[in-house]
């Protein structure tokens, strides 16, 4: 449980965020590219589609890489080898800017879906034991977007 404090630590001192003026192209590829060996030894593909258009924008960097993260980790833990994880990038209206991030796992069947940024959440406990995982991550990833 050290991580799980580290972690809940981690969300209360980053509350106060330090917003910088980022390009998408410069926060995704660096995360890409430290899972490259992980990648390459499971034969598996990231397909990333980022528009040309997409400007600039203000966020706090150290959060946006943490939620990133924590999606690529799941995507990865829950899909096999020789898949593909798809990142999308679009701006939505009101000039926010979304980042889906699809695997072609097991999926999470729709009564879990209200569920899957609670604290610990597990869909199945026998999943979650065979891949390991605390049930932090998208809880964390939830609570950095709010």
């Amino acid at each position: 449980m050290t991580i799980s404090f580290y972690e809940f630590t981690w969300i209360a001192l980053n509350r106060q965020r330090h917003k910088t003026k980022l390009n998408i192209d410069q926060l995704l590829m660096p995360i890409l590219e430290s899972y490259q060996q992980f990648i390459a030894t499971e034969n598996r593909v990231f397909k990333v589609h980022i528009p040309q258009n997409i400007q600039p924008f203000v966020q706090d960097q150290n959060a946006l890489e943490r939620i990133i993260t924590n999606f690529i980790d799941n995507a990865l833990k829950f899909s096999n080898a020789h898949t593909t994880i798809t990142i999308d990038v679009y701006e939505k209206n009101q000039g926010m800017l979304a980042i889906s991030v699809k695997d072609e796992g097991i999926g999470i069947k729709e009564t879990h879906l209200n569920y899957i940024f609670n604290r610990t959440y597990r869909v199945e406990n026998s999943r979650n034991q065979a891949t390991g995982g605390s049930g932090l991550g998208l809880y964390i990833a939830a609570n950095l977007v709010e």
